[in-house]
C-alpha cells in the first residue's frame, strides 16, 4: 500500500510522513485526507486503495448540509428563522412547545433528545412517524434555556421543517436545489448508481479508539 500525493504544500510534509508510516505498518490500512486553509488547498493525500474516488459515510457532517438545505428552504419560502415552529407545524405545539422558534429547534435547544419507542431504519429515513413522535413529546428542559446535542433527532425534525416549507422531504429538496445544480459529490440519500463507490464502514469490536467498552 502506498501514498498517492495529489497536493502537499511546503510546511505540511510531516503530514505525508505520518500517513505513509501508517500504511507501511499496516498494508490493509486506507486513508484520505484533504486540508484547506485561507491559502487554499494545502493537503490532498490518499492511499492507492482510496485513490479511485470512493464515497464514505460521514455521519454528523450531514448536519451541516442539512442546515444549508433548511436555510435555503426558509429563504425560498420567505420565512424567518425566528418564526415559531408551530406556525408551520401545528402539532409541534404540544406539551408546552408553542413558542419554540425554528432557530432554537435547529440549534439543539429544544430538549427532544430521543424517541418514545424504537423505530426501524426505514422509519427514521423515510417516514413522518419519528417527527410525529418528537412533536408530541414534552421537552426535557425549557426550550431555549440550555443546549443539548440532538444527535439523531435533529434529522427528522429538520426534515419535517423542510416538508412544511416546501412540500418536499429534505433529501429531495437538497438534491434538486443544491446537489444537482452544483454537481456536488455529496448525497443525503445515495442513488443506486453511486453505490459501487461506497466504502464499507468497519465498526471496531470494542469502544472508541479500540478501548474496551469505550473506557
Amino acid at each position: 500500500m502506498s501514498l498517492v500525493v495529489r497536493t502537499l504544500a511546503a510546511g505540511y510534509e510531516e503530514v505525508g510522513d505520518v500517513l505513509a508510516g501508517h500504511l507501511a505498518a499496516d498494508p490493509s490500512w486506507g486513508c484520505q485526507l484533504v486540508v484547506r486553509t485561507d491559502e487554499g488547498l494545502v493537503v490532498d493525500l490518499a492511499s492507492d486503495s482510496e485513490a479511485d474516488d470512493p464515497l464514505h459515510v460521514v455521519a454528523s457532517v450531514t448536519k451541516g448540509v442539512a442546515g444549508v438545505t433548511v436555510a435555503l428552504a426558509l429563504q425560498t419560502a420567505g420565512v424567518d428563522p425566528g418564526e415559531r415552529v408551530a406556525a408551520l407545524w401545528p402539532e409541534f405545539a404540544a406539551e408546552g412547545k408553542s413558542a419554540v422558534t425554528i432557530a432554537q429547534l435547529l440549534s439543539h435547544q429544544v430538549g427532544l433528545l430521543a424517541t418514545t419507542r424504537d423505530f426501524t431504519v426505514r422509519e427514521w429515513g423515510e417516514d413522518g412517524a419519528v417527527a410525529a413522535d418528537l412533536a408530541a413529546q414534552r421537552p426535557l428542559w425549557a426550550p431555549g434555556r440550555v443546549h443539548g446535542y440532538h444527535a439523531l433527532t435533529v434529522g427528522p425534525l429538520a426534515d419535517e421543517l423542510v416538508r412544511r416549507l416546501t412540500g418536499l422531504p429534505l433529501w429531495r429538496f437538497y438534491e434538486e436545489q443544491v446537489r444537482a445544480p452544483l454537481e456536488a459529490d455529496f448525497w443525503v440519500r445515495l442513488p443506486d448508481a453511486q453505490s459501487a463507490r461506497l466504502r464499507e464502514v468497519v465498526v471496531p469490536p470494542s469502544g472508541p479508539a479500540g478501548t474496551p467498552d469505550g473506557a
